[in-house]
């Protein structure tokens, strides 16, 4: 990653949970059905991107559709895009291998979005 600081905090879209349900983080596939993990260097660019390019219906739909049949109770209470949390570059990479994620994408909303795609290991 050029000009990354990865000492430095990222931010996922999702919804803040405590423990030990963890965080319910948003995430996209793609048509080559790959999973791509959105991180943001600020919580602007985060914001930014789920202003234009968030189609928050659908990705409620996938949401839903990923926790199987007992969803959690946030999702019912419309919170799925209720933020941005802040997570240092180790816990973003762990959490993306956990969750079995192909790409982590940093700063989709740039003009070259695939610019900046790291692939999970």
């Amino acid at each position: 990653m050029h000009g990354m600081d990865v000492g430095g905090d990222f931010f996922v879209l999702g919804i803040e949970r405590p423990f030990p349900e963890g965080p319910l983080v948003h995430y996209f596939t793609n048509q080559r059905r790959e999973n791509i993990l959105w991180a943001f260097t600020s919580l602007e660019e985060a914001r930014k991107f789920v202003d234009v390019r968030v189609d928050e219906y659908q990705a409620y739909l996938d949401l839903l559709e990923d926790q199987g049949p007992d969803p959690p109770e946030e999702l019912h209470e419309g919170k799925e895009f209720s933020g941005a949390f802040r997570v240092k570059f180790g816990k973003l990479l762990e959490m993306a291998t956990k969750m079995g994620m192909d790409y982590i994408a940093f700063d989709p909303g740039e003009e070259r979005p695939n610019s900046r795609l790291m692939r999970v290991p």
